[in-house]
């Protein structure tokens, strides 16, 4: 019986060791692809790693280098953000979620008009869809009157 303890830790063991080792070729291989600009390749690299349980800040940040290099912003920031929320003092991953932030075209921009386009839209923000009409044919009856 202890023969076969010993057997089960020494193979746990080894496993362990191999599983470790792949996962350093596995990052090696990512960083590579990444050096080489084969985004994708890299992603399916790092998010390999992901699938294995193997994450930590470093692995996030990289995936979202990856992901940013490939014009996925979406996930870029995903990424980001969660290399934060496992270490919030990781300054690059901060610096690089506030630079690609920038670059998202979802934002809503303000807009800037005239004096006399602000009256316009205070008014006819008050009326009904065919607030735009109703003005029209307001002022129309008051020039002819």
């Amino acid at each position: 019986m202890k023969k076969l303890l010993l057997l089960i830790i020494v193979v746990c063991g080894y496993c362990m060791n191999a599983t470790a080792a792949d996962n350093q070729a596995i990052w090696q291989e990512a960083a590579n692809f990444y050096d080489q600009a084969n985004y994708r390749s890299s992603i399916d690299d790092y998010s390999k790693l992901l699938e294995r349980g193997f994450a930590n800040p470093e692995l996030y940040y990289n995936l979202g280098n990856s992901y940013f290099k490939a014009g996925e912003l979406g996930r870029a920031i995903w990424s980001y953000r969660r290399a934060l929320q496992l270490d919030p003092a990781f300054k690059q991953a901060k610096s690089n979620l506030d630079y690609v932030r920038g670059f998202n075209t979802d934002q809503i921009a303000s807009r800037q008009h005239g004096f006399i386009l602000d009256i316009w839209d205070a008014a006819s923000s008050f009326l009904p869809d065919n607030g735009y009409l109703i003005l029209l044919m307001v002022g129309w009856w008051l020039a002819a009157g």
